[in-house]
């Protein structure tokens, strides 16, 4: 579970960060591109969600991080994001 003691310093302040374990996989961008970007070697919030639908692809990315680099102030998940799996990211992915 992403710790705040350990996000990286390019977050955004708010709700949702990214900790040091994050291994830069890409998966958060592919969900969230308007939210995450990356630099020096791993994934970041650029800004903070500001639409619901903007939020629930933000909590997917909880929930889709192989590593759980990305966390929250609030750690509970809505049953609907969790429901909302598989989700197709490309082309028969």
């Amino acid at each position: 579970m992403a710790e705040l003691k350990k996000k990286v310093s390019e977050n955004s302040p708010g709700k949702f960060f990214v900790d040091l374990s994050c291994i830069n996989c890409g998966a958060c961008r592919k969900f969230a591109h308007d939210i995450f970007d990356e630099q020096a070697g791993h994934s970041f919030v650029r800004k903070q969600p500001s639409s619901e639908s903007d939020n629930f692809k933000t909590m997917q990315t909880l929930v889709a991080c192989p590593v759980n680099a990305i966390g929250a102030t609030s750690k509970k998940i809505p049953r609907a994001v969790v429901d909302s799996f598989p989700v197709e990211i490309a082309e028969n992915i």
